[in-house]
């Protein structure tokens, strides 16, 4: 979808393409493993669904597979990080005392595990829009990307439940709040392929660009960002 999008394609084909077929037989994947863990009687090569994509510990190096890996294994990154964010900023004992909520020890954890992945990376303010970002910059992306892939796993577990958990602030508004916290440019490609992902997920056959397309690849996840808070708001919250 994001190739599409440069070369302004308006409509694909799954028949026609066999890595969007893969990548859509992925999301199915990703939304039984949600709920379900695979049982150890079918964990195995010859029991594997034959529609599933193979999952490849050890893929050849600069493939997609181990760029799939890379990803998994960063947006893991992003979660634990923000995991140790509650225990080094003692969350649990500053709750306890009354000092903060729980939805204000999440936001706090998300800013913390960014500020970590962050660190001293940039995006490069002298780059003419469109133009090819350095390797700091491209570094940055990287983890725009990992970030969000970990929060919109998240939102795919809570879109399965029958309700939403009121205690935690909404999904969406985690994910704006994190790409935010990066500084990424307005023609950033994280924004832009993690645009492409909500859509792909939530509303593949609809059209969300105004006429002549998003201005800008922030606005396009802005508007995702919008639709996937719409998406999980319909759900009945619980206290």
């Amino acid at each position: 979808m994001f190739d599409a999008n440069r070369k302004k394609i308006e409509r694909l084909k799954v028949d026609d393409d066999p890595e969007l077929r893969r990548g859509l037989d992925s999301l199915e994947l990703a939304r039984r493993f949600r709920t379900d863990d695979v049982p150890i009687s079918l964990a195995s090569p010859d029991k594997w669904p034959s529609w599933a994509p193979i999952i490849d510990a050890t893929p050849q190096s600069a493939s997609d597979d181990e760029a799939g890996v890379r990803f998994f294994l960063a947006a893991l990154d992003f979660m634990f990080r923000h995991e140790i964010a509650h225990i080094a900023l003692k969350h649990a004992e500053r709750e306890k005392s009354g000092h903060m909520t729980y939805k204000e020890g999440e936001i706090e954890a998300d800013r913390q595990a960014v500020q970590w992945l962050r660190g001293s990376l940039r995006a490069d303010e002298k780059r003419e829009l469109g133009g090819h970002p350095g390797k700091v910059e491209l570094n940055l992306e990287r983890r725009g990307i990992s970030i969000g892939l970990g929060i919109i796993w998240v939102a795919l577990f809570e879109a399965g439940c029958a309700v939403r958990n009121a205690k935690c602030p909404p999904v969406a508004e985690r994910l704006a709040d994190c790409i935010a916290a990066l500084g990424l440019r307005e023609d950033s490609g994280a924004a832009e392929i993690l645009a492409r992902i909500i859509k792909a997920w939530i509303g593949p056959e609809e059209e969300w660009a105004p006429p002549g397309g998003h201005p800008t690849a922030q606005d396009a996840l802005a508007e995702a960002i919008f639709r996937l808070h719409r998406f999980l708001n319909s759900r009945e919250a619980i206290p």
